[in-house]
């Protein structure tokens, strides 16, 4: 298969130092290939297979909630969260590389159908326009859509939706409302990882307008002073507190 569709966009992108996956025999995983790697190796090693099962037991996944955390891949987490054995977790992350392979395939073949329909149509009429000229040009810049952009613009998004998640929970706990935001916020995912697969320029400027209503919902929330335990009784109860004077003396 042409190298594009090799799943490499997908798997070797390498974590940073601090957010590796350090193994209980220290060893050190930095990308999902190489989490593959190990998890082929389990098989044939049983004291490698004594490791996996350090991280994965009936109460907890450490890899499924690596690849959620690290590199926002919150489907394929979900689907390996419950998989407790070594083998069945590897097949389940290459039937998602597959997926995404094929998915790209399909995206690829539907412009490509699209375009030749539009030679062919122009190609049997003597007035055709330049509109269909344009429409053919857009059409090409989408397929040729260049790889190295594409992978910049999907890392950006995702160190951007784990940017706003961290300000969400840290506000959220300085006693700001961020529900709002928050649930803005859980339907971006889903379209950053179909943008991986579309690799189309109007999901990347969509996606660049949700991330900025997320930011702009936090910082709305957060010009709204929070209210202390005391004072939403007192209020909910109509009784208006001006100051902390006031609410002792009632």
């Amino acid at each position: 298969m042409d190298e594009k569709y090799s799943g490499e966009d997908l798997f070797s992108k390498d974590a940073t130092f601090d957010k590796c996956f350090y193994l209980e025999n220290s060893s050190v995983l930095k990308n999902i290939n190489e989490l593959l790697s190990f998890l082929a190796g389990c098989s044939a090693d049983e004291y490698q297979s004594k490791i996996f099962y350090k991280h994965v037991d009936s109460n907890k996944n450490d890899f499924a909630n690596w690849i959620r955390h690290v590199f926002a891949l919150d489907e394929l987490a979900s689907r390996i969260q419950q998989i407790k054995d070594p083998a069945l977790m590897l097949s389940e992350i290459n039937k998602y590389s597959e997926e995404c392979k094929k998915k790209r395939e399909e995206t690829f073949r539907i412009y490509a159908d699209i375009t030749n329909n539009l030679k062919r149509e122009i190609s049997d009429r003597s007035d055709f326009s330049e509109q269909a000229f344009d429409k053919i040009n857009k059409l090409k810049q989408r397929m040729v859509y260049d790889k190295n952009q594409y992978a910049i613009a999907v890392e950006t998004f995702r160190e951007k939706y784990l940017e706003l998640t961290r300000a969400i929970t840290e506000h959220r706990k300085e006693g700001f409302d961020m529900l709002i935001p928050s649930l803005l916020l859980r339907n971006i995912l889903p379209k950053i990882d179909y943008f991986q697969v579309s690799q189309n320029k109007d999901d990347e400027d969509h996606i660049n307008i949700l991330l900025d209503q997320v930011a702009q919902e936090i910082n709305y929330a957060k010009s709204v002073l929070p209210k202390n335990l005391k004072q939403e009784v007192l209020e909910a109860a109509g009784i208006a507190a001006k100051n902390d004077d006031e609410i002792k003396n009632r």
